[in-house]
């Protein structure tokens, strides 16, 4: 006697409803808005699995590539973050005169991103934003920060409160190279913001 071939009645994925499908791998009933909403749903399943994997493997690839920077250079990520936070801090000052000598804010000289405390000395502070301000290149290089009047400029612009936290503040930490990562991207964002609301971008 010969086995019958046909498949046996099975319920639709979607409305439930028992068919008989064509062949064994059928899932869903003739239905045309059954086929498609358990194509749609295929569809979602594999995007998220291709984007789950994505996401993966460059968690993988950044993994490596901060172990491979930490070793071929261990002050790398720090100098990051600090380009970003400093970056920021240009911008963020933009329209201000150099904190220490009053220089106009758009004088044709070269501005850098000044730290009160010593980023050597007083690792705690040294992504602080209350510990950097605009400054022109001659007080901050030329006369070393320029300290006396960048004290007077916190003051003046912020509030003795400010001046305060920063001659008290904890003068060390140590800071994790994830954090270092995240700190230079957030930075990185927030510059991007802050140029276009500006009106500098």
């Amino acid at each position: 006697m010969a086995l019958s071939t046909t498949p046996r009645p099975k319920k639709c994925k979607e409305c439930g409803t028992k068919f008989q499908p064509r062949g064994s791998f059928d899932p869903v009933c003739s239905s045309i808005e059954c086929k498609v909403a358990y194509g749609l749903k295929v569809a979602a399943k594999s995007k998220a699995k291709r984007e789950a994997e994505a996401k993966r493997k460059a968690a993988e690839q950044r993994k490596a590539d901060k172990e491979k920077l930490a070793r071929l250079n261990p002050g790398y990520l720090e100098g990051k973050a600090q380009d970003a936070i400093n970056e920021y801090v240009r911008y963020r000052d933009y329209f201000y005169p150099c904190i220490s000598c009053g220089k106009p804010a758009h004088s044709l000289v070269k501005w850098d991103a000044g730290h009160l405390k010593t980023r050597g000395a007083n690792s705690f502070l040294r992504y602080h934003l209350w510990n950097i301000n605009r400054q022109c290149v001659q007080c901050n290089q030329h006369k070393s920060g320029n300290v006396a009047e960048h004290e007077r400029g916190i003051v003046a612009r912020y509030g003795a409160e400010r001046l305060e936290f920063l001659n008290t503040a904890p003068r060390s930490r140590r800071y994790s190279d994830e954090y270092l990562i995240r700190l230079a991207r957030i930075f990185r964002k927030k510059t991007i913001i802050l140029k276009k609301r500006k009106g500098l971008d």
